[in-house]
């Protein structure tokens, strides 16, 4: 016997089938029970020490509780930051393997319900390693010299930056490549790691001294911190619909998503300094905008490698969305899937970034002068970017037409390492490599733009130009075909005679 039905209708909330198994999995697992008894035991042995040493002094320490807060902080960075997203990550990597494709391909399940089941099961995760780890940290306030809100900032941004760690493992693991290739950029990105945490944990050692929790009340906490939340969630955002695009089928408009949601957080990221600004009531000096700019070079870097390994043939499943009217086909050119596209694309986000830079330099006289070099050391960036990328395009094509676009790819980024160490070698094999041969010009090498504070940026500006169109040139008509070749597909005889259209075309 069921009761009476509620006249208001309730949405219902399901589980992600994802959270649950990954979840029970992970609690019948040795290793992860291993690994919360073991920090359990390295506490209470820390502290237990920590207390008998100060009971054995002549005088009190009135910062015992800062000292034993920030031992516990280092652990929990350590353990948190590098186990979670390993931990998360490789599961998901072993299930993206050939054998073990049941998961993506034999389930009613969305891309977007099994990436959002991996990264809800690695913050729940976070929150138990963080539950074991809380009442060490209030007994820490009770030794004195550590206050209650410092500690809950320091707490929730560590907690923050490892949930962006597990979205980031999620995306490697996502990759569709060899398991080879995943370990090598995986380790890449773990000595990367390192430094991040090593810098996440003596800012937070730096933010206890300082006393952080004491300035809740002014807009010097409010700005950085909700400057660090809003960037936070841009970058999750984009980490997480690129890890969803890459499970997703080939045939899929993949690009369309990805492109879409990174632009608007860009756009986002861009606006923060100047609305920041705007709030603080304060004039802008340029920095936060030069920070962005900065910022948004490695995102151009990692995006004009993205677009140049894309295919060049579209599924019919795009095409048959392509739109007709001229306006609205040359949008969607630029943020549908394909590599011609996706360099329209990135030459957008470039402009933004430029705009950004020379925003930030324009604030002040002195960065705008003729013996400024700073405005051509950014140029030259970027048009570097461009000019490696697509001579890895026009590479690919010359020479392996019949292979994987993303060898492409990987000749946009052997060409700037070829250009930084053959001249190195050339100098050191005709015994005229010095201490100073760094410093001199070298045309194309990028790395060569940092050297003497941009001295040589003159010279490197004409140099990436020049072969920026050069490229171009050799591209263009194969970019104009790949303009020529979007268009809607309308097959003779798509619709029946009564006008119904007919099921779509599964490729």
């Amino acid at each position: 016997m069921t009761g009476p039905r509620s006249p208001i209708h309730l949405p219902r909330w399901d589980l992600n089938p994802v959270v649950v198994k990954e979840l029970r999995q992970a609690v019948r697992n040795w290793f992860v029970i291993g690994v919360l008894l073991l920090l359990l035991l390295i506490l209470f042995v820390a502290m237990v020490m920590y207390v008998i040493t100060e009971s054995i002094g002549a005088s009190s320490n009135p910062t015992l509780g800062r000292s034993v807060f920030q031992l516990f902080f280092g652990i929990l960075s350590v353990g948190s930051m590098i186990f979670i997203p390993g931990y998360t990550g490789t599961r998901f990597a072993k299930e993206r393997e050939d054998a073990n494709v049941d998961l993506m391909f034999i389930t009613t399940l969305t891309p977007g319900q099994i990436i959002r089941g991996k990264i809800l099961c690695g913050v729940i995760l976070t929150g138990l390693f963080f539950s074991v780890f809380m009442p060490f940290m209030a007994f820490t306030y009770l030794l004195r010299g550590i206050d209650l809100p410092s500690i809950f900032i320091v707490l929730v941004m560590n907690f923050i930056t490892v949930t962006a760690m597990i979205h980031l493992a999620v995306l490697l693991a996502s990759l569709p490549v060899s398991r080879n290739f995943k370990i090598g950029i995986t380790a890449g990105t773990f000595f990367l790691g390192i430094s991040w945490i090593g810098g996440l944990t003596f800012g937070a050692f730096e933010m206890i001294n300082r006393g952080v929790g004491s300035r809740l009340g002014s807009w010097d906490f409010w700005g950085p911190a909700l400057t660090f939340l809003v960037a936070a969630a841009l970058v999750m955002r984009v980490l997480y619909i690129a890890s969803v695009a890459l499970i997703t089928a080939p045939s899929a408009n993949r690009a369309l998503p990805v492109r879409v949601n990174t632009t608007i957080c860009f756009l986002v990221a861009a606006a923060i300094p100047l609305l920041w600004e705007y709030f603080a009531g304060t004039p802008g000096s340029g920095v936060t905008e030069k920070i962005s700019a900065i910022f948004g070079l490695p995102l151009l870097a990692v995006c004009l490698i993205v677009c140049v390994s894309s295919h060049d043939k579209l599924s019919l499943r795009i095409r048959r969305t392509i739109p007709t009217p001229p306006f609205k086909r040359a949008v969607a050119f630029v943020f549908y899937s394909g590599a011609a596209g996706g360099l329209v694309w990135c030459a957008l986000l470039a402009g933004c970034i430029l705009a950004l830079g020379v925003l930030s330099l324009g604030r002040t006289v002195r960065a705008i002068s003729p013996g400024g070099n700073d405005w051509l050391v950014f140029a030259s960036i970027v048009a570097y970017f461009f000019a490696y990328a697509l001579t890895g395009l026009y590479l690919h094509r010359r020479f392996w037409p019949t292979r994987p676009p993303k060898l492409a790819g990987v000749a946009a980024v052997i060409v700037p390492l070829l250009f930084g160490v053959i001249p190195t070698l050339v100098l050191f094999f005709l015994n005229r490599f010095s201490s100073t041969s760094l410093d001199q010009f070298m045309p194309g090498n990028i790395f060569n733009l940092f050297v003497q504070n941009g001295a040589n940026a003159p010279m490197h500006i004409m140099v990436a130009a020049a072969w920026l169109i050069v490229m171009i040139f050799l591209n263009a008509p194969w970019f104009f075909r790949q303009f020529a070749a979007f268009k809607n597909y309308l097959p003779a005889g798509e619709k029946a005679a009564d006008g119904s259209t007919l099921p779509p075309i599964l490729d």
